[in-house]
């Protein structure tokens, strides 16, 4: 709740210290100057935290992202742009070398559907998108786009809701899309059921895509 109530309010302001490539800031839990903790009327110290990532490609693909860990072998901390920005000057002059690959296998369970508070959660943390940003786009897509022949068409669901319900006919049509895209062997037996918390009031199903014939790219 203080996530959503202060800091999703902060991190936008945050995000006007550095330019990308120096590093991202983000708002801790309990990370708002002033607050307190009512218990013990403990004063939370509001700490900013900075990180370096560079988007890497080589020969092959994929390109990926990589975060600066350590340095000269010890973990790094940087608490100011005094300490970020002489790294980050220091590190575009370096080539960028893979030192070890370790692969490993896990098994990664599909997260449950989207409600709009982890929508607007998720667009924060992978977009850096404000809660207000977000919502603005989604309405949009809800309200539709033009698609040639097909005139405005609305792209997703109701995106106001509480509950990570899915109609039968979207389950079949993502059962279907999955065993035709990528076969029968990554298609579970039986389809995912997700639990919605009882207080919510489960009036929309989730935010889902309307149909899978409309990827991005069309």
């Amino acid at each position: 709740m203080l996530d959503r109530l202060v800091g999703y309010q902060i991190s936008p302001s945050l995000e006007e210290g550095p330019p990308r490539a120096v590093g991202r800031t983000r708002a801790e839990r309990g990370g708002a100057p002033g607050g307190r903790a009512r218990g013990g009327d403990r004063e939370v110290r509001p700490r900013r935290i900075w990180s370096i990532e560079a988007d890497l490609r080589a020969a092959l693909p994929p390109q990926f992202r990589s975060k600066l860990i350590k340095l000269d072998g010890q973990k790094i901390e940087l608490p100011s742009a005094e300490v970020t920005t002489p790294l980050v000057s220091e590190l575009r002059e370096k080539p960028f070398v893979v030192g070890e690959v370790t692969r490993k296998e896990r098994r990664r369970n599909a997260p449950p559907p989207f409600i709009t508070s982890k929508l607007q959660q998720d667009a924060a943390n992978r977009l850096g998108f404000t809660a207000k940003k977000t919502m603005t786009l989604a309405q949009r897509l809800y309200e539709g786009v033009e698609l040639g022949e097909d005139g405005q068409t609305a792209l997703i669901t109701y995106m106001r809701t509480d509950s990570v319900r899915l109609s039968p006919d979207a389950v079949a049509g993502a059962r279907a899309y999955v065993e035709g895209r990528w076969g029968k062997e990554y298609l579970p037996a039986e389809p995912v059921q997700f639990k919605t918390k009882k207080s919510a009031q489960d009036a929309h199903e989730a935010i889902r895509p309307t149909s899978l014939e409309h990827p991005p790219r069309r």
